[in-house]
């Protein structure tokens, strides 16, 4: 259902990004015996955690095309082509954890999508984007930290109530099909895609 509601949606511009998925307090990963053999331990900005990663595709309106929910030990390289699935053209922006100038080539010569990950200071000398435009696709970038952090504060989709893999993986997927079904709404309504308050609290 959450692919056939999203299918509509232009794909020129997209977006990828993760975010952490806790299952259990630090200390008691050592100790707990849910999710054993499918979580692991991970780290955002230094503090580590238990539990997976929810990568996310959104378009430039925020609308979620695709999420793979994977290990947190694993490199969010690994899932951008998963992401993408069989897209072919546009753009692409993530974040630095999805930089790699092999997966930049790859993309373009075999797909004709230009992959745009966060610069460091000396990609900014060599970029053969304009420094407005970098300016410009990092402000769209940013789009993707919008969604996630509705995902978070309106549908609670960090609040981890399942005892296993199976009825996590169902509880996020429900969360992200209502977050697409009130973007739809929006749209009909003519309305700002990502202005969710008229329907969740």
């Amino acid at each position: 259902m959450q692919d056939s509601l999203s299918r509509f949606q232009d794909h020129y511009l997209q977006i990828l990004n993760s975010m952490p998925i806790e299952v259990c307090k630090f200390i008691r990963a050592k100790t707990t015996k849910q999710f054993k053999e499918t979580a692991a331990h991970g780290k955002l900005f230094g503090q580590a955690f238990f539990g997976y990663r929810l990568h996310l595709k959104i378009t430039d309106i925020g609308l979620i095309r695709n999420f793979i929910l994977a290990p947190a030990s694993e490199h969010d390289i690994r899932y951008s082509q998963p992401l993408l699935a069989e897209d072919q053209g546009g753009w692409t922006l993530a974040d630095k954890g999805y930089r790699s100038q092999a997966l930049h080539q790859t993309l373009w010569e075999q797909r004709k999508m230009y992959f745009h990950t966060s610069l460091i200071k000396i990609d900014k000398k060599t970029s053969p984007l304009p420094k407005q435009t970098i300016r410009k696709l990092t402000g769209k970038r940013r789009l993707i930290e919008t969604v996630a952090g509705q995902l978070e504060q309106r549908f609670g989709i960090k609040s981890t109530f399942a005892r296993d893999l199976w009825h996590l993986l169902n509880r996020i997927t429900r969360k992200i099909l209502s977050h697409t079904i009130s973007i739809l709404i929006n749209i009909r309504m003519n309305t700002e895609p990502l202005k969710l308050r008229l329907f969740v609290n």
